[in-house]
């Protein structure tokens, strides 16, 4: 009987044995958790090269596997290659995996652009989206084949501009007035000279007025991720740049309004 019992043990080991690894049982022996109950995600981005920091900690850049994550809950965020340039946007997302799970996650990076016109109050337009007036810091999504930017204002020619030959993170205009027939007959220029002068006068109030604006637009970009950071941190350091950034925002932002002032009283004065 005892003979039976142990040809009985000894092949229920074999049999064991040939269906999980032994090392499966040396890593359950020594505390290790088996591979089995791991889980796997494959990452990729457009663009690729973007930072991921799993859990608070940078585990690398796409196109990225990790085949050892534990299960349950995790905290992810993809960071834009140029991460450096305040136009380029975060994106953060919470994964559940269980045991033995395989996921491909993907990640389009929305674009980010600040549409500025002289003068302010333009409709901007995508397609057929209507996104707001400039100045206006633009968030399009990342593919848009053959979509053009529209800027247009009552009173002014409209703009039509294809997203894709906008390279840079900023996008400045001037508008060009449409002039009634019964003006453009009009001799305006031939007033001895002073024409030149008062388009002198409109050129500096123009563009210092779409500079300030876009300053203003900047500056006010900037202090509410500031703010944002420091809901999350609470270091009084970044408060204080805070509040610096919302004083530069406001004094450019009223430089913009006197600029503009001045900008109509010379275009409309005789």
């Amino acid at each position: 009987m005892m003979h039976h019992r142990q040809t009985f043990l000894v092949l229920l080991h074999l049999f064991i044995s040939s269906i999980f690894p032994a090392a499966m049982f040396a890593q359950v022996s020594n505390g290790e958790v088996p591979a089995l109950s791991h889980a796997s995600i494959s990452i990729t981005t457009d663009p690729d090269s973007a930072r991921i920091i799993l859990d608070g900690r940078l585990v690398g850049t796409t196109p990225l596997t990790l085949d050892s994550l534990t299960p349950g809950s995790h905290a992810l965020t993809a960071q834009h290659p140029d991460v450096a340039s305040w136009f380029t946007p975060t994106i953060t997302d919470t994964i559940l995996v269980r045991a033995g799970e395989s996921r491909s996650l993907h990640f389009d990076f929305p674009r980010r652009l600040l549409v500025s016109s002289s003068p302010f109050g333009a409709h901007v337009s995508v397609g057929d989206s209507v996104y707001g007036t400039t100045p206006l810091l633009l968030r399009v999504a990342a593919q848009l084949p053959g979509a053009s930017l529209r800027i247009q204002k009552d009173g002014y020619e409209p703009i039509a501009v294809d997203l894709d030959s906008i390279h840079q993170d900023a996008f400045t205009t001037a508008l060009k007035p449409v002039w009634p027939r019964e003006a453009l007959a009009l001799p305006v220029l031939d007033d001895g000279g002073s024409g030149n002068g008062r388009n002198l006068k409109l050129y500096i109030t123009g563009t210092a007025t779409l500079l300030s604006g876009v300053a203003a637009a900047y500056f006010k970009t900037q202090a509410d991720e500031r703010f944002i950071a420091y809901s999350q941190t609470g270091d009084p350091a970044v408060l204080s740049e805070t509040h610096r950034l919302d004083k530069a925002a406001g004094i450019t932002l009223a430089a913009t309004q006197i600029g503009f002032a001045l900008f109509t009283y010379f275009l409309l004065s005789e």
